[in-house]
């Protein structure tokens, strides 16, 4: 049987899929913690088209729905939000007014990881938001990299548009072998949760700065879901 988590992501991709090219994007408000997927659906990159980063659209949406998060999923296809210096997607997340953005990407891969790209130059120290999604992950039992392949150092990059305006903000390069079809229910159930994690860790993060107690809701993933 499908773990529910799994389930609703799919039914969340389809979702996403469905509209690729009819719409621009899909916003979610919430918490001011925002998860983006600006490669959701394929796109262009200096005339040339890319392939989309499979199922990241979905997971966006499912995270913003287990934690109270606020998500963008880019679904017109046109030019690059994460190469473009000025793309409306951009614009749609600064409008949320966010004070972290954790950008969601998926990676080739032949292992089970997330890549962590905390846009620090070489050498340079890591942020707190970095180390917090770091340790979230690790603590749920996927395993990570940090500042491999995707450093998140290109300047047109989430990263670097949200550090730039004060914002902030990490990558995470999710391995195809955490996603379905490559992994199994138990596999894909476990990022999910992990991610989650990620997500009330930012938040949480946030508000000790501030000064006031995390409104991210905790949930169990057993909750029944809207369809």
């Amino acid at each position: 049987m499908m773990s529910p988590l799994v389930e609703r992501w799919l039914h969340l991709e389809d979702d996403v899929l469905g509209i690729a090219g009819h719409r621009d994007r899909l916003v979610r408000q919430g918490s001011g913690v925002v998860v983006t997927a600006p490669h959701a659906v394929p796109h262009v990159r200096d005339g040339a088209p890319k392939r989309a980063d499979m199922w990241t659209g979905g997971l966006a949406l499912l995270l913003a729905e287990l934690t109270g998060a606020a998500a963008v999923v880019e679904t017109s296809g046109m030019g690059d939000p994460s190469w473009d210096v000025e793309h409306s997607f951009k614009d749609a997340v600064a409008a949320l007014s966010p004070a972290v953005v954790l950008d969601l990407h998926a990676m080739r891969s032949t292992d089970q990881v997330v890549e962590v790209g905390t846009g620090a130059v070489p050498g340079g120290t890591a942020s707190d938001l970095a180390l917090e999604a770091r340790r979230a992950l690790e603590d749920a039992g996927v395993a990570t990299l940090l500042d491999q392949r995707f450093p998140a150092r290109g300047p047109a990059t989430l990263v670097q548009w949200a550090l730039g305006s004060g914002i902030a903000a990490v990558q995470l390069e999710v391995s195809v072998r955490l996603v379905p079809p490559f992994a199994d229910d138990a596999d894909a159930d476990r990022l999910v949760r992990a991610l989650a994690a990620v997500v009330a860790a930012a938040d949480d993060l946030t508000r000790s700065r501030r000064g006031g107690p995390s409104s991210t809701p905790r949930r169990t993933g057993h909750e029944e879901r809207p369809r």
